[in-house]
C-alpha cells in the first residue's frame, strides 16, 4: 500500500469519525484501516487522530493533514478521470442552467465550441435569474454565483468576476458624476428586483484602499431582471452595476460611461453545480470539466477587455 493509499484511508476515517465507517466504505477489514494510519503516523511522526473508547477525534496536525490530503486526492482523482475520458466519446443530452447574462454572453459561445469538439451531445440552456436550488434536479448542470451547499450537491468553482458602475452620458449630463461611493447616495443606483446575488441594500466595493460597504436607499425604479440593468442603464434611468465581461464592449462602443473607476463590486466566484449522484456521469463530467478550463479565460478576458480610464 502506498502513501497515496493511507491518505485515502485517513481521509475516509476522518469523514465518518469511525475506522468501521471507513472500513465498510472503502471494502476493507478493520485491521487493515486500523494498521494503514498507524503506519501514516509512524511516517510523518506525529499523531493524527486521538482515539478513546468512546470517540474518535482529529488532532490540530490531523485537521490540517485532512484538508490537504482532501485537495490532493481530489485533484488525483480528476485528474485521473479527465484522461479516462480523452477515449471516451460523451453521447447525450445536458440540460443547463444559468442566470441570463452569463448564459448569453459566457455560456453559449462555449457551448458552440463545445459542441464542434462533441456533436453527439444536444443542449438545453434554461436562462432563469431563481437560485440554482430552486431548480432543485430539472438541470443536469447548473451555473450560478451561489455555490449549493449538502451532500446531495456537488459544486465546482469555474472563475470570478465582478462588476463596474455605468452609466449613460444623458444621465451624467443632469447629474454630477460621484467622485467617491459615498457619492452614490444621491443617485438612482440601479439592482434587480429580488436578484439573488445581491438582494441587498449595502453594496461592498473594492477600491484603492480596500473594501467599502455603501448603504443606497431604494431605487424609484427596480426590474426583475438583471441583464435589463444595461438596458436601463442606456435609457438615463441610473447607474448600474454591469459585469465586467458585459461592460467592457459597451465602454469601448462609448454607449456608457464608467462610473468611479477606481472601485469594482467585490469579486463573486461562478460555481458549476450538479447533483452528486450526476457527477459520474460521462456528459455532466465532460461539460464542468470544459468549463473548469474554458470558462476562467472567458472571465479574464472580458475584464482584460475594459477600456483604461483616463
Amino acid at each position: 500500500m502506498n502513501l497515496l493509499d493511507h491518505m485515502r484511508i485517513f481521509v475516509f476515517v476522518a469523514k465518518f469519525s469511525s475506522f468501521t465507517g471507513a472500513a465498510k466504505a472503502l471494502n476493507l477489514t478493520l485491521p487493515a484501516v486500523s494498521r494503514s494510519i498507524s503506519r501514516l503516523e509512524r511516517h510523518l511522526n506525529a499523531a493524527l487522530l486521538t482515539r478513546t473508547t468512546r470517540r474518535l477525534a482529529l488532532t490540530d496536525v490531523g485537521q490540517d493533514f485532512f484538508y490537504k490530503c482532501t485537495k490532493i486526492i481530489v485533484g488525483v482523482d480528476e485528474a485521473v478521470q479527465t484522461a479516462s475520458d480523452t477515449n471516451v466519446q460523451p453521447q447525450g443530452h445536458l440540460r443547463v442552467h444559468a442566470a441570463h447574462e452569463i448564459g448569453r454572453h459566457q455560456l453559449m459561445p462555449l457551448i458552440a465550441d463545445y459542441r464542434r469538439d462533441h456533436p453527439l451531445v444536444t443542449f438545453d440552456l434554461v436562462l432563469d435569474d431563481c437560485p440554482a436550488d430552486q431548480l432543485r434536479e430539472s438541470a443536469d448542470v447548473s451555473v450560478s454565483v451561489l455555490p449549493m451547499g449538502g451532500e446531495r450537491w456537488a459544486s465546482r468553482n469555474i472563475g470570478a468576476t465582478y462588476s463596474v458602475m455605468c452609466a449613460s452620458r444623458a444621465y451624467l449630463a443632469q447629474n454630477p458624476a460621484p467622485k467617491v461611493p459615498e457619492d452614490l447616495s444621491l443617485h438612482e443606483c440601479l439592482n434587480p428586483l429580488e436578484a439573488p446575488s445581491n438582494a441587498q441594500d449595502t453594496w461592498t466595493f473594492e477600491g484603492p484602499y480596500g473594501p467599502v460597504n455603501i448603504y443606497l436607499p431604494p431605487s424609484s425604479f427596480q426590474l426583475n431582471a438583471r441583464d435589463a440593468i444595461v438596458d436601463a442603464v442606456r435609457a438615463g434611468l441610473g447607474i448600474g452595476c454591469i459585469p465586467a465581461f458585459m461592460a467592457a464592449e459597451l465602454l469601448r462602443d462609448g454607449e456608457v460611461v464608467r462610473v468611479l473607476p477606481d472601485y469594482h463590486l467585490a469579486s463573486c466566484g461562478i460555481h458549476a453545480i450538479c447533483a452528486e449522484h450526476r457527477v459520474n456521469d460521462v456528459c455532466v463530467r465532460s461539460w464542468i470539466n470544459y468549463l473548469s478550463a474554458h470558462f476562467p479565460r472567458r472571465l479574464a478576458a472580458g475584464v482584460h477587455a475594459l477600456p483604461a480610464h483616463d
